[in-house]
């Protein structure tokens, strides 16, 4: 049974690359490993759900000295169940090497996707470690998203100072998928990309708790994306899913659009956004159904 929500809002996830712009077709791809792909952002910041506790600098780099960071640390101590591991750190030059067959994976990358790349394995591995796993490598497919060691799964995330990631035991979830993001507004261009217009009715009340309306679609569909492509293998666009929030419970329900183009389909699974005042991260979980605890 998932814990109380004891600190903010909920969780989704982060897909293997990032959204284009669409600034030809005017139509983006969720996670779509793309090139130059990062929004512009306003500056705006999110208020702060559930705690006004949070007093350490929060400029630092350690998450365990971050306010933000500890929020969102705490927040997952208290939603995950028994059985899931998580784990957090700063990206810097000093991140721990990764494996030798990793760094194949990045051996012509520029500097800053290097240290981005180390410190998701980094964080992925002790993520694994609180589960069972000894440590091993986590290399990529060709979309570039993690390959998890047998009888593991979990999900990577990076913001631009910190990784993130969370892992678990495959017999207690199907997928999971996370999403953490610095908090400015999704630049003003890329709103009609990422929403739908059949979703923007919620706009005003999350704009009066001092949230953006776009980037919370913009998370949760990235969380969502992350944690069904492994096994669907093809891409999204963004208006191909319709998430619609719970603010009480700070949750959210996702459906995807189907084949057909004009019925849609609720995809059984369970997420939870988290706003502070510098970060937002959202996560989506597919319990497995032989563990009827998850709720």
């Amino acid at each position: 049974m998932f814990g109380p929500q004891a600190i903010g809002a909920g969780v989704v996830t982060r897909t293997p690359g990032c959204a284009g712009t669409g600034s030809e077709s005017d139509r983006a791809t969720v996670g779509s490993p793309t090139s130059g792909c990062k929004p512009d952002r306003t500056g705006t910041t999110l208020a702060d759900i559930g705690t006004a506790e949070l007093e350490l600098n929060a400029n630092s780099s350690d998450p365990g000295n971050n306010p933000a960071m500890q929020s969102v640390l705490g927040w997952l101590r208290v939603w995950l169940p028994p059985g899931c591991g998580w784990a957090a750190g700063p990206i810097t030059d000093r991140a721990a090497g990764a494996f030798a067959d990793e760094e194949q994976l990045i051996g012509k990358s520029v500097r800053k996707r290097r240290n981005e790349f180390r410190a998701g394995r980094d964080v992925a591995r002790q993520a694994l470690a609180q589960v069972g796993c000894a440590p091993t490598a986590i290399l990529a497919r060709p979309q570039r998203d993690p390959i998890w060691p047998q009888g593991f799964l979990g999900s990577i995330t990076h913001s631009e100072r910190f990784a993130l990631a969370i892992a678990a035991p495959s017999r207690l979830m199907q997928a999971v998928g996370v999403d953490l993001e610095d908090d400015p507004k999704l630049d003003r261009r890329l709103v009609s990309i990422v929403c739908r217009a059949d979703e923007r009715h919620q706009a005003p009340k999350l704009a009066q708790l001092g949230i953006d309306h776009a980037k919370l679609c913009f998370v949760t569909k990235e969380a969502v994306f992350k944690a069904i492509f492994p096994q669907q293998r093809s891409a999204l666009e963004f208006e191909q899913l319709r998430v619609s929030f719970d603010l009480p419970e700070c949750s959210f329900s996702v459906s995807i659009r189907n084949a057909d183009g004009d019925t849609w389909s609720h995809i059984a699974g369970i997420g939870r956004f988290l706003c502070n005042p510098t970060l937002l991260v959202a996560a989506f979980v597919i319990p497995q159904s032989s563990n009827p605890g998850w709720s």
